[in-house]
């Protein structure tokens, strides 16, 4: 796994401009690679992977919670985000849609799908709200695999 662009980089020759930008695995979900920055340029999960599959993400924080779960394509582009949200309290945030002047404001763990348009780039643009879904029966046995885990893995914060 790299960082956003590695994959295309590699093909090309090019991949030490990303060196800095890497995934490092921190631990496995019945097989499934859970991987951390290792970088400070990058904040968010890789548009592209070297292989297919799926993979959870945590942030480079002391916590190691799961934040991000993404599923790549046979040729690697991402086609399917789950942003998992949590409460001050570290449970898991339910999806909402509110309404300010008629638009509609979506919170909480939500997914995104990726899909392709002609030039081979993902049609989505951050946060989209009309890309917004709550996570649907299918994604949430990966959601509830990704809070077994920070059961286990999640160092928690002292509170005064």
């Amino acid at each position: 796994m790299g960082g956003n662009g590695a994959r295309d980089a590699y093909l090309s020759g090019t991949l030490n401009k990303f060196l800095k930008d890497l995934f490092r695995a921190v631990g496995d979900i019945g097989g499934i690679k859970v991987l951390t920055v290792i970088g400070k340029k990058n904040k968010s999960i890789p548009m592209n992977s070297f292989t297919s599959g799926t993979y959870y993400i945590t942030k480079p924080n002391n916590t190691k919670q799961i934040t991000n779960i993404a599923f790549y394509d046979k040729n690697g582009g991402i086609k399917t985000s789950i942003d998992m949200v949590y409460n001050p309290d570290g449970s898991l945030k339910p999806f909402t849609v509110s309404y300010k002047n008629g638009v509609p404001k979506p919170e909480g763990t939500h997914m995104h799908s990726w899909p392709r348009n002609g030039q081979g780039d993902y049609g989505r643009v951050s946060h989209d709200p009309k890309n917004i879904k709550p996570v649907n029966r299918y994604y949430m046995r990966f959601v509830n695999k990704a809070l077994k885990y920070n059961a286990k893995h999640v160092v928690k914060k002292l509170r005064k």
